[in-house]
């Protein structure tokens, strides 16, 4: 019976022991990729990949760079600060999606007809891009839909291409990041063009 308990504590010890090792061994790893995203915000580390051979040697020297604390510091407020610029650049286009979403309903309805020619299905809930539009096809459709003169239907146009609903490249033009990537920005029930193409069975 001793045996026994004796044998089951060692087990016990040894499986902790091992616990503990593998741990660590997660920590080292976790700690090398935290100092390798560090070393980017440190001046001293700029050319330690260049001039290093091996990836153990540049861990080494990254980490004997940043075991300065004075150099940590000075890292790590860097990253922060270039991390919340990053932070308040992402809610600043968000911000001018919701404008730029808010302004395309009163259009959305004809800019998904004019270009659901342009989409394809390629399963039963999604479709695609396939060519492209020209320019002069969609002020000839911006005139024909408002009956606005050919000057006043490129203003609109301007104004669409402005506000990411469409999108013009080397004479082509296709739908905009508006109606599309951004197209359920504001709410998941908004109208996009897998919707409204479902919508009217094309």
């Amino acid at each position: 019976m001793y045996n026994i308990l004796a044998a089951i504590g060692l087990i016990t010890i040894l499986a902790i022991l091992f616990f503990l090792y593998l741990n660590n061994i997660d920590k080292k790893r976790e700690e090398e990729k935290d100092n390798y995203d560090l070393a980017k915000y440190s001046d001293k580390c700029k050319n330690i990949e260049k001039n290093t051979s091996s990836v153990d040697e540049v861990h080494k020297q990254i980490r004997k760079v940043l075991s300065d604390p004075k150099e940590r510091l000075e890292a790590e407020t860097r990253r922060r600060q270039y991390q919340k610029e990053l932070d308040d650049l992402s809610e600043e286009r968000h911000k001018e999606y919701v404008i730029k979403r808010t302004y395309s309903y009163k259009y959305e309805s004809d800019v998904f007809d004019m270009f659901s020619g342009t989409f394809k299905a390629v399963t039963v809930s999604h479709y695609r891009p396939y060519r492209y539009l020209a320019k002069e096809d969609i002020i000839t459709e911006i005139q024909n839909r408002y009956g606005k003169e050919y000057i006043v239907a490129i203003d609109l146009y301007n104004e669409w291409i402005e506000n990411e609903l469409i999108r013009e490249f080397n004479g082509e033009v296709s739908l905009g990041a508006t109606l599309q990537r951004k197209a359920n920005i504001i709410s998941s029930k908004d109208m996009n063009m897998d919707k409204w193409m479902a919508n009217h069975h094309k």
